[in-house]
């Protein structure tokens, strides 16, 4: 299993939805808390490294980081060991 990390602030709507899908996944994440409000912790030079917009969420593995919470929740999703939350086909949207 890849280690999971989240740069999470728990009052934020998009980090929560990041927490709620690894924990509906049964899939461990390291929560790193950062000091968003009122620290600004987020925009500090080490986070601008990891998120030039100065966001977060913000998922590291091994293998990737990644800024956006679409892209986490699709890759936490791809992880599932049961893929309930993906389809088994892409739909064909062409009639």
């Amino acid at each position: 299993m890849t280690q999971l990390v989240l740069h999470n602030y728990d009052l934020d709507d998009a980090c929560y939805r990041v927490r709620l899908v690894a924990s509906c996944c049964d899939l461990p994440v390291e929560l790193r808390n950062v000091d968003m409000f009122p620290g600004m912790e987020q925009v500090s030079p080490p986070y601008l490294t990891l998120n030039p917009l100065g966001r977060l969420p913000i998922l590291e593995t091994a293998d990737v980081t990644l800024r956006q919470t679409g892209a986490i929740l699709l890759y936490l999703a791809g992880l599932d060991p049961k893929k309930r939350f993906l389809p088994a086909e892409a739909p064909n949207w062409r009639r």
